[in-house]
């Protein structure tokens, strides 16, 4: 079991990531919110083996966590969507988790939901 982090800001996790993607594609897929069992290919970019998602999502958590207090909102959120894409670890919905992460940590940055009327959400 592990000590919870009483950091005073929103924490990021790989927890995080696999909820919102289980949300998104729950209705899909038996296995929402699971890293992926194998190779994929996503037109010429080859992602991370299935059996390396780990590694390099531990990487992107610490990355985010890190540069959380110095990075312009708007820039740490486009970084989340590239790189969560990039990394595409997901069995399924990596574009619309990434996209939901990338939203995610823009209204954590900025203290709540965007300016606008409606907003994306509704």
């Amino acid at each position: 079991m592990t000590a919870p982090l009483n950091i005073g800001r929103p924490f990021f996790s790989q927890h995080i990531i696999k909820a919102l993607n289980f949300q998104a594609i729950a209705c899909l897929h038996y296995d929402a919110g699971a890293y992926r069992p194998c190779a994929v290919r996503v037109s010429n970019h080859l992602p991370p083996e299935h059996y390396r998602v780990t590694a390099p999502m531990d990487d992107f958590v610490n990355e985010v966590n890190r540069a959380w207090e110095s990075t312009d909102d708007v820039v740490l959120a486009t970084h989340v969507l590239w790189r969560l894409k990039n990394i595409h670890p997901l069995i399924n919905g990596n574009g619309r988790t990434a996209r939901a992460v990338c939203y995610f940590v823009l209204c954590l940055k900025a203290g709540g939901w965007p300016a606008g009327d409606p907003i994306l959400p509704e």
